[in-house]
């Protein structure tokens, strides 16, 4: 197992050093991989948008979540399951939210009412961030508590995907509009660990034609 960070390298919300946690094993937390966007701003479906390896941005974004997360739930909308955007998700739970255009809140409300029973934490992942790091995810899970909010942090900036404990799983339920948890994590901030990251991958989200050009070519030089 790799070793825990230095408490030094995570702060809570205040700025101070979060208490020395004991080595114990990590809680049993599970992925909530909301793919249920309308993606308004790319005009398109984004995240049917194929990539330079002809493989779809869905895929791209679930194979990070994938080979760190032994449980994933997929929260998703009927259209887009038509469509075979889900197709790689093979042997995956797919919870198809019929209010999805209410916005990500109502997506994210849906999947937290889904939430297996055994899970203790649950990961909110996002569909169009195909550039995480699995390292990223696999040092968030280890910091992971049923009573914190794990958010990861690059360059002063917060990003996804942020584990929240269960017992917020409930406030997460109640989550409305396009907020997603931004009114939980702010409900909350004692629970806040904010964790710094060595990785941009946790900000860098596709939202429109621009954003997804810049990755195409950013692969093709790295090719």
């Amino acid at each position: 197992m790799p070793e825990a960070p230095h408490p030094s390298s995570a702060t809570n919300a205040s700025g101070n050093n979060p208490p020395t946690v004991a080595l114990t094993q990590s809680p049993k937390t599970g992925a909530l991989l909301l793919a249920a966007g309308f993606s308004r701003r790319f005009n398109g479906c984004k995240l049917a948008a194929r990539l330079n390896d002809g493989e779809n941005l869905f895929t791209h974004s679930l194979k990070s979540v994938r080979s760190v997360f032994a449980d994933i739930l997929i929260i998703g909308r009927e259209a887009l399951l038509e469509q075979g955007v889900y197709d790689s998700a093979n042997g995956l739970d797919i919870v198809l939210n019929p209010d999805a255009a209410q916005g990500m809140g109502s997506s994210l409300a849906c999947g937290a009412r889904m939430i297996p029973g055994d899970w203790q934490c649950a990961a909110i992942c996002l569909a169009d961030m195909p550039q995480l790091s699995p390292a990223t995810l696999q040092q968030l899970i280890e910091q992971a508590r049923e009573d914190r909010i794990i958010l990861p942090v690059h360059n002063s900036k917060p990003g996804h995907p942020v584990i929240f404990g269960a017992q917020f799983f409930a406030a997460l339920q109640q989550c409305r509009g396009d907020s997603g948890a931004r009114q939980v994590i702010k409900t909350h901030q004692d629970a806040v660990i904010r964790i710094p990251v060595d990785d941009a991958g946790i900000l860098q989200d596709i939202d429109d034609r621009d954003s997804l050009q810049r990755l195409l070519d950013a692969s093709e030089q790295l090719s």
